[in-house]
C-alpha cells in the first residue's frame, strides 16, 4: 500500500496538470488532485465517475404540494366564500352579515352556494390528489363570478350593490383563471 501512495503522489492530476495527484479514481484509474477527488461510499472517485458508482439518481417519492396556480384557484374560491358573509347591498335585503345567504332566490345566493360548495369539493379532490380539481374550480369560479356580476348589475329591488358582489366577482375570476392556467400547464386542457 505505501508503494501505491508514493506512485500516486508522484503523478499529476488528469484534469489539473499543475496539481499533484493525491489518489486514483477507483472507477477509471485516472490520477486525481484534492479538488477532483470525491469520497463516495468508502471509495475515492472522480467527478465524472460519481454517477457510475452511485447509479442514476432516483426520483424522490414525496407527496406533491400545492402549485401556485392551485393555490390561486383555492384562494379565489375562498374569497367567494368570504364574500358570502359580507353585505351584498347597502340597505334592505342582503345588507346584513351573511348577506349572500338571503332567503329569497337571488344572484347572491347562487354565487354563495357555488363558491362554498365548490371550495369544499375542490379541497377534498385536491387533498386526495385526484384529477378534476381544476375542472371543479374553473366551473365553480365561473358560476360564482357570473352570479356576482349579475348580482351587481341587478341587485334586489330598491337596493344598491355593495362589497359582497365585488369580492365574489374578483374571487370567481381568480379561481377560474388559476384553475384554467393550472390545467393548461399540466396538459389537461388544449
Amino acid at each position: 500500500m505505501p508503494e501505491e501512495t508514493s506512485a500516486t503522489i508522484a503523478e499529476k492530476c488528469a484534469a489539473h496538470p499543475g496539481r499533484q495527484a493525491v489518489a486514483e479514481c477507483e472507477a477509471c484509474g485516472r490520477p486525481l488532485c484534492v479538488v477532483c477527488a470525491v469520497p463516495v461510499r468508502g471509495r475515492v472517485v472522480g467527478v465524472e465517475c460519481v454517477v457510475s458508482v452511485l447509479g442514476e439518481h432516483p426520483q424522490a417519492v414525496v407527496g406533491r404540494g400545492w402549485s401556485r396556480l392551485e393555490l390561486a384557484a383555492g384562494s379565489g374560491l375562498g374569497l367567494v366564500a368570504i364574500a358570502s358573509v359580507l353585505p351584498w347591498t347597502r340597505f334592505g335585503v342582503g345588507s346584513a352579515f351573511l348577506g349572500g345567504w338571503d332567503a329569497m332566490p337571488s344572484w347572491s345566493l347562487l354565487a354563495s352556494v357555488a363558491g362554498v360548495a365548490t371550495f369544499a369539493v375542490w379541497w377534498v379532490v385536491g387533498r386526495r390528489r385526484r384529477r378534476g380539481g381544476d375542472l371543479v374550480a374553473m366551473t365553480g369560479g365561473a358560476v360564482a363570478a357570473a352570479a356576482a356580476l349579475l348580482g351587481f348589475i341587478h341587485p334586489p329591488p330598491f337596493t344598491k350593490p355593495w362589497i359582497g358582489p365585488v369580492v365574489a366577482l374578483v374571487g370567481g375570476v381568480i379561481a377560474a383563471g388559476g384553475a384554467a392556467l393550472d390545467a393548461r400547464r399540466a396538459g389537461r386542457v388544449g
